[in-house]
């Protein structure tokens, strides 16, 4: 299967989508799989660019992750959201 070229999007609609993951995570809307990928595709990165530069990992655990296939690690969340702003935190009720 031919790989997808993956391109880098402007600034606005950059901000655009990042405004719109914002407001998804947070109410449940994505998975961290989804958001994951979302994130990774606003940078136009492939998945082992990702993983090199952003947490840390293989192309395959950055697949498994993206794919609700691995539960990652509080210390891989933090690194995964950094690029955009995201904190990891506890909500308490």
């Amino acid at each position: 299967m031919p790989r997808v070229k993956i391109e880098k999007v402007d600034p606005a609609t950059f901000n655009t989508r990042k405004h719109e993951l914002l407001e998804k995570i947070p109410i449940g809307e994505l998975t961290i799989g989804q958001a994951t990928r979302a994130m990774r595709l606003l940078l136009g990165m492939t998945q082992e660019e990702y993983g090199e530069k952003i947490v840390g990992l293989s192309r395959k655990v950055v697949s498994a992750i993206e794919n609700d296939q691995h539960n990652p690690e509080l210390e891989t969340l933090k690194k995964i959201g950094k690029p955009f702003g995201f904190s990891i935190g506890f909500v308490q009720r």
